[in-house]
């Protein structure tokens, strides 16, 4: 009994080190989007309400999801 209650807290153990590490490449991702990504975008946006060209999809932000998604292995 010992045994499997042992082998319980090292399973729950690893599984927390693992959601650990996701939470952080979320932060990471989040971090890029937030620094990176949506500043573009608004100067594209900004751009498209003056006249400028309507370049104002979410490609790059949508392909670096796509990109990272593969990293969210368990």
């Amino acid at each position: 009994m010992d045994h499997k209650v042992n082998t319980l807290k090292k399973s729950v153990q690893v599984m927390m080190k693992e959601i650990a590490n996701a939470l952080t490449l979320v932060e990471q991702i989040q971090l890029t989007l937030i620094s990176e990504e949506l500043p573009e975008w608004k100067k594209r946006q900004q751009m498209a309400c003056i006249g400028g060209p309507r370049n104002t999809c979410l490609e790059p932000g949508r392909r670096q999801a796509s990109t990272d998604r593969g990293a969210f292995k368990f």
